[in-house]
């Protein structure tokens, strides 16, 4: 019955054009498996759904019928509280995922306060033979592993994984990346000495030096250290980069275009600021203001800049909130989110088609660009509509 129940509200939800977008965004989707639910009202109804007794009967009722659905699930477990409870419904969830966005969503709270026991499951789901539950685990290794709790031992991990999934692939090189940020000294011989496989060795390169926090003395040198690719990938690899808009065939693989921007989250405590595209292939969707970096630009003189080109206004730039990274079909987006206020000037709409000031009941009434959803799931996450922010 309440699974019923909880379809019956999905759909009631359901957003057509949104829906177009999803299935235009994650390929490997089935069209009929998509009812069109954004993710922050997923999110919100997964909290209400975390409160209910019953609602154990939703999450024993696999494999779901509905992508949307998957979501949902993925949501109620990333608010679990229960440890050893979260970590087993996961590890029962994963075999069900069948795309990106289920998978790198899934990201419980809970684990941050378990690393010990985490680290066990971590090895178990890398072991896997399952695309998303090994994209799952290292996605894991990345979050939890990076920082206080590193051990050489875990990128020895992940280097010796060998896929033709372009998924796993992905994951393995967005994981050597950060790493690189995060431990450069102990992760670059892993791309001095070639320890990965060539295309996954040039995307790790392609994403650490669209990176800020790898310095430019290291981005120049890791560009030296790029490798040829004339053998191709496997064919699974080219399947992926197909669906996702790279090269379509040949041997050469082309690395997807990344385009580098910024955006401003203007934020008065109760209030966030929106604006309405008014052209292009995204026309009417909704977004955070902002633009792209120039050569020679701080993301902060860019924003700056954006902001007075689009909006004739000056504003005063906080702290970072978010990089969003964010596969379009035709480009790779790579977006730093920085909190900021108006200094002067009242946000003359130059480009856009309108704009809103919207309070924390208002944030779902906009159709929001894909990427700038991330954005608003932050915002939500870290409270900052309820009478303040942190800067």
């Amino acid at each position: 019955m309440l699974t019923e129940e909880i379809r019956n509200e999905l759909f009631r939800q359901q957003d057509l054009k949104y829906r177009e977008l999803q299935i235009r965004t994650i390929p490997t989707l089935s069209p009929e498996t998509v009812i069109g639910v954004r993710t922050p009202a997923l999110r919100a109804y997964a909290k209400q759904l975390t409160k209910q007794a019953d609602t154990e009967a939703f999450l024993q009722t696999l494999p779901h019928d509905f992508f949307d659905e998957n979501q949902l699930h993925a949501f109620i477990l990333s608010e679990m509280k229960d440890f050893e409870k979260c970590v087993r419904e996961v590890d029962r969830f994963l075999p069900y995922v069948d795309n990106w966005a289920t998978c790198d969503q899934l990201s419980p709270k809970v684990f941050g306060k378990h690393q010990a026991e985490l680290l066990r499951w971590i090895r178990q789901w890398m072991a896997s033979d399952a695309t998303y539950t090994i994209r799952f685990g290292i996605g894991m290794l990345m979050q939890h592993f990076l920082k206080e709790a590193f051990d050489p031992v875990f990128p020895e991990m992940v280097a010796s994984i060998r896929s033709e999934e372009y998924y796993v692939n992905m994951m393995i090189a967005w994981y050597f990346a950060t790493a690189l940020a995060a431990q450069y000294e102990a992760i670059l011989p892993y791309i001095e000495h070639q320890r990965l496989d060539a295309w996954t060795h040039n995307k790790a390169i392609q994403k650490a030096i669209e990176s800020y926090r790898i310095t430019p003395e290291q981005k120049a040198y890791l560009k030296t250290l790029k490798v040829s690719t004339k053998r191709g990938a496997g064919k699974a690899q080219k399947a992926g980069q197909a669906q996702n808009g790279q090269n379509k065939g040949g041997d050469q693989v082309q690395p997807r275009k990344t385009v580098h921007v910024v955006a401003a989250i203007l934020c008065d405590g109760l209030r966030v600021f929106a604006t309405q595209r008014g052209y292009g292939d995204w026309k009417d969707y909704w977004e955070f203001p902002g633009g792209k970096m120039e050569a020679g630009e701080t993301p902060e003189q860019a924003l700056k800049r954006e902001i007075r080109e689009e909006l004739d206004t000056e504003i005063s730039v906080g702290e970072k909130l978010i990089t969003v990274e964010y596969d379009y079909p035709d480009f790779h987006l790579h977006m730093e989110c920085f909190l900021a206020k108006v200094a002067s000037g009242s946000l003359v709409l130059k480009e856009h088609e309108a704009a809103r000031w919207l309070r924390k009941n208002e944030l779902d009434e906009v159709q929001w660009l894909p990427a700038d959803q991330m954005i608003i799931e932050k915002i939500q996450e870290q409270g900052l509509l309820k009478g303040g922010t942190s800067w």
